[in-house]
């Protein structure tokens, strides 16, 4: 297939680039392990890429922009984060917010007041920079806290990742060595921010110990108001297990997010990003960290492992539906809350991973990747792809080679898998017990050269793919895979896809610029296209026909013999091809006679998406074969004779709306003659286009494109022009 080809060769040619500079900067140790390119990210990458540039893309162009993302990519990876974070210089130059990762140079407090003053530094800016901090950071920079009382001092090149405001001040740059100067004439200052998060090391380990006391089962969730102001002081050592990949947006949606400020209250909570968080007991789900607006830039942070301090948090008033299904307990970022960050690399060293209070080590329990269940230790598996977690999961985000259906097994992350689609349910709505909330589901059979499998997307995942279709090739990307579950004396996994895990659907079939890049499409003849799969063409229309339900023709082009006799009663090719259709997934839409089923009677419905359709979501579409299989006379769709210029022709439909250039809704209003024209007008037309077959046993045009000459062969018909005079 030639995006996967184009994803090999890619792969290998970045690797090519990044050995290069690693020979060239042999002191630096991270340029060698730059070389590990994970086949996925360069398919998620040449995916998306390929959706930017419609109008096709060289290699020089997109191993540019491979090149350039890759390097940012690894270097937030070597760090274990996943947001970019800004430099001190860049607090100088611009008058901006900015996420920052620093560290403690010196601190001091100022006269007659209760703040503390903050200088810090970063490895890449020679300039330092001044920070106030908020008071509810006093007791680390005193080290007043009974866990620090016996160590050295808490700020001592102590490392902070934070969210801060712009400058307040503007400090004259010549000047910033001039030690006459007053301090915050020369040196930039910030003024305090509560979106801040200090760095544990394996030499804290003792301070976590002697800090982090309370567990999850311990926790006490405040009752009311008055609950709220009395709240137990909680103190938790939490391990990250996820980090959702979506916001969730509510309220007012047309506020200026930039506006938000950390103290305005509850009332601003529009956006909000969860991390799910486990302790080390594991005899508890799951919780959630609520972060919002604002807060949210502390949640990229963070990855999937990295530990947690999570000092004095806070408990919402009132838990939204998407929390309450999240987990039982859920915390808050207040405005006294104090944030600990350690890596699970150096948990590992200080000993405070997977601990209970008194030290001993645990691994009799597992939980899930959202915590809504436990189950017990896996048995002994055969080795896998990659070694698993001590959760017992398998995380692929940084696997190198190309993941195929024969590699999954329970309990993976970050699944990436290039496959063909063989059918799509509709929706089969999931209702959850007790809350009684009605989550969408959709399931989906795909295939690859080593199997098959049914994959499950949940929600915004499963909308997303609604529009997809039997035959087309999806890059699918963070998918996840269940832990066993024993059905009887059957054990069963599942195949997962939802927004929470971060999946994304890239159509492979529908993308315009692999057709149009001429050195990544592979032209295949017409004579070649056989059983299934998908095809790139480069052929000419040379002919029309109606044909209704059950494969009856109706009607053809001028060519065809009968020419277009078969019109009678007033029938309009607009009547056989064109239908009304939900604009979401272009399924044909029915209005509901059942007073059995659910929507009022009369309302539009939608059978793929199991819903009721308002009529601003109902649009005239052309119909697709898979819609016409009605019993109504009436239902057809196009079929396009295409021939390639060597004795083969096929028959195939699709893409109605690009090779007349008009959508349905302008067709119907043509008249009979004008219909019949601009059908006729097709043919002669050259096009370049993908081909799929489908579960109807027939071949779909999934994409066209102009047919323009590339330059070598405009060269090879001025040659052979040359020769013939």
């Amino acid at each position: 297939m030639e995006f996967r080809d184009a994803v090999d060769r890619l792969q290998d040619d970045l690797k090519a680039i990044f050995i290069k500079k690693h020979s060239a900067n042999p002191h630096k140790s991270n340029w060698s392990s730059s070389i590990q390119i994970p086949w996925s990210w360069v398919a998620t990458t040449l995916a998306g890429l390929l959706g930017e540039y419609s109008t096709g893309l060289t290699d020089a162009i997109a191993l540019g922009e491979l090149e350039l993302q890759w390097e940012r990519t690894f270097f937030k990876q070597a760090k274990g984060f996943n947001t970019v974070f800004n430099t001190i210089q860049s607090m100088y130059d611009y008058q901006r917010a900015a996420a920052l990762e620093v560290s403690v140079k010196q601190w001091e407090l100022i006269p007659q007041a209760n703040i503390w003053l903050v200088t810090v530094s970063d490895d890449i800016s020679f300039k330092a920079m001044d920070m106030y901090m908020h008071p509810k950071y006093n007791d680390w920079i005193t080290s007043s806290r009974p866990s620090l009382k016996s160590a050295s001092p808490f700020l001592k090149n102590r490392t902070m990742r934070m969210f801060c405001a712009p400058k307040i001040n503007s400090p004259i740059s010549s000047q910033y060595d001039n030690k006459d100067l007053d301090r915050i004439s020369r040196i930039a200052r910030v003024p305090p921010t509560q979106l801040l998060m200090f760095v544990l090391t394996p030499n804290d380990a003792e301070f976590i110990r002697g800090e982090f006391t309370d567990s999850l089962a311990s926790v006490i969730q405040p009752n009311g108001i008055w609950g709220k102001r009395s709240r137990k002081l909680h103190k938790l050592w939490l391990k990250v297990i996820h980090v959702e990949k979506t916001e969730h947006i509510a309220g007012n949606q047309n506020v200026n997010q930039d506006l938000i400020t950390e103290d305005e209250g509850e009332n601003t909570k529009l956006r909000r990003t969860d991390l799910f968080v486990t302790d080390m007991n594991h005899k508890h789900d799951a919780a959630v960290l609520s972060l919002y607006d604002q807060q949210t830039h502390l949640a990229s942070m963070f990855v999937r492992g990295d530990y947690i301090g999570l000092y004095n948090p806070g408990f919402p008033s009132a838990r939204t539906e998407s929390q309450k299904s999240h987990s039982d307990i859920v915390f808050e970022y207040s405005e006294d809350t104090v944030l600990f960050h350690m890596s699970d690399k150096d948990a590992r060293l200080a000993g405070v991973n997977n601990l209970d209070m008194d030290g001993s080590q645990l691994s009799s329990q597992r939980h899930s990747l959202l915590g809504s269940s436990q189950s017990s230790s896996p048995k002994r598996r055969k080795k896998g792809i990659v070694e698993r977690d001590e959760e017992g999961y398998m995380d692929c985000l940084t696997y190198p080679n190309q993941i195929y259906i024969r590699d999954l097994e329970p309990s993976m992350l970050n699944i990436t898998l290039l496959c063909r689609v063989t059918a799509i349910a509709s929706n089969n709505p999931f209702t959850k017990q007790g809350s009684g909330a009605r989550m969408d589901r959709y399931a989906m059979r795909i295939v690859d050269s080593t199997g098959k499998i049914d994959v499950t997307l949940w929600e915004q995942a499963g909308r997303k793919a609604r529009k997809i279709q039997p035959g087309q090739y999806v890059l699918l990307t963070g998918l996840s895979t269940s832990s066993i579950e024993q059905a009887g004396s059957n054990a069963t996994w599942f195949v997962n896809g939802s927004a929470v895990c971060g999946t994304e659907i890239y159509n492979i079939s529908m993308m315009k610029g692999l057709l149009t890049s001429s050195s990544l499409r592979q032209i295949t003849p017409l004579h070649k296209i056989e059983n299934s799969g998908s095809w790139q063409a480069n052929v000419t229309v040379v002919g029309w026909k109606l044909r209704a339900s059950g494969g009856t023709l109706v009607m053809g082009d001028c060519y065809e013999p009968g020419g277009t006799d078969g019109y009678d009663d007033g029938i309009v090719p607009a009547d056989i091809i064109t239908t009304d259709a939900h604009t979401v997934c272009f399924q044909a839409v029915h209005r509901n006679h059942d007073t059995q089923r659910s929507g009022a009677v009369g309302e539009r419905m939608c059978g793929f998406c199991k819903c009721p359709v308002p009529e601003e979501q109902v649009m005239l579409a052309f119909k697709s074969h898979s819609s016409s299989n009605s019993t109504a006379a009436r239902d057809g769709c196009i079929q396009w004779g295409l021939d390639d210029g060597q004795d083969h022709t096929i028959a195939a439909y699709g893409c109605e709306e690009t090779l007349l250039g008009v959508s349905a809704q302008q067709f119907k209003l043509m008249s009979y003659e004008a219909q019949v024209g601009l059908l006729d007008s097709v043919l002669g037309k050259p096009v370049l286009c993908s081909i799929s077959t489908t579960s109807h046993e027939c071949l779909r045009i999934d994409q066209v494109a102009p047919s323009k000459p590339t330059f070598r062969e405009c060269v090879e018909l001025l040659n052979v022009h040359s020769r013939a005079v």
